[in-house]
């Protein structure tokens, strides 16, 4: 939950630039693969990410040679992610047209099909998290977020989305998730909040005063975030927070989680949008809550660092 200082009680919410990477090979992509480590496979991604684009294509064209081949799904998928990052695939859930097939996937709504693979019109994105209601048409690439005739805003990319994620039919929420999912951290915290039952993400006007995000855990291995103003200029670093709680929900919460989780969704912020949060977190309101809850060696596990 994200409190700004100056409010009391409890409710229920300058990076540096990267060094060029060495370049990555399609055996070492491979062995991510079949390891079956989400952690390893993002490490991979962030390194793909910082190589120089002639490399990429590079590896793109041996990888896709080589997916011909061993016809694996796990390969097909990774391709579908150089394909975002080269420009050769539209991000997020796909818009469809006339009565063409928006993005199957994890999205609300009408008409633009569920997580079907590919067929019909409109072709969705590769995998993301949410997409705006849709219009009619049969299910398109995999993708997230139902599209149809009038198409889909930008979804979350780069998330493993279960068939349960609901995603959110808020275009801005949708567009920050999207993001959250680019950044190094973000995807990780975004991933392992979908793992663990994070079902969907809403704007909810009405939170207590003083509350700009909450996590809810259900207590079913299932839970959601609610935002007080999908248009705050601090919606990434708001949500980001609240990712941090619903991916480590099984420990509950502390003082010590809601300042790093809050310290992460300031970084994340800064990287995806270039500005810092306006707000500080208010931490006498968590003065009741246990210091810690070993919240960095659950953030460690996911592959987040603090």
């Amino acid at each position: 939950m994200r409190i700004p200082q100056g409010i009391s009680g409890l409710g229920v919410a300058n990076f540096a630039p990267t060094q060029a990477a060495g370049k990555v090979t399609p055996d070492q992509v491979m062995s991510a693969l079949r390891s079956g480590d989400p952690s390893k496979l993002q490490a991979l991604k962030d390194q793909i990410g910082k190589m120089d684009p002639t490399d990429q294509k590079a590896l793109f064209d041996q990888l896709q040679q080589l997916a011909k081949q061993l016809k694996d799904p796990k390969l097909d998928d990774f391709l579908k992610y150089l394909e975002e990052l080269l420009g050769i695939r539209p991000p997020g859930g796909g818009g469809g047209g006339g009565g063409g097939g928006g993005g199957g996937g994890a999205g609300k709504a009408g008409g633009g099909g569920g997580a079907g693979k590919a067929g019909g019109g409109g072709g969705g994105g590769a995998q993301g998290a949410g997409g705006a209601d849709g219009g009619g048409g049969a299910g398109g690439a995999d993708g997230a977020g139902g599209a149809g005739g009038g198409g889909a805003a930008q979804g979350a990319q780069g998330a493993n989305l279960p068939n349960s994620f609901q995603g959110s039919s808020n275009p801005k929420i949708q567009q920050a998730l999207a993001g959250i999912s680019k950044d190094p951290e973000g995807s990780r915290l975004l991933n392992a909040a979908l793992q663990k039952g994070l079902v969907k993400v809403v704007e909810n006007k009405n939170l207590p005063p003083g509350v700009e995000g909450r996590f809810t855990n259900t207590g079913n291995g299932k839970g959601f975030i609610e935002v007080r103003n999908a248009n705050s200029p601090d919606l990434v670093a708001t949500l980001a927070h609240e990712l941090g709680h619903a991916a480590t929900p099984e420990n509950g919460t502390s003082q010590l989680e809601e300042r790093t989780v809050d310290a992460i969704g300031a970084r994340i912020q800064a990287r995806v949008t270039g500005r810092g949060k306006d707000w500080q977190l208010n931490t006498d309101a968590y003065s009741s809550l246990p210091w810690d809850n070993n919240i960095k060696q659950a953030l460690k596990l996911i592959g987040v660092d603090v």
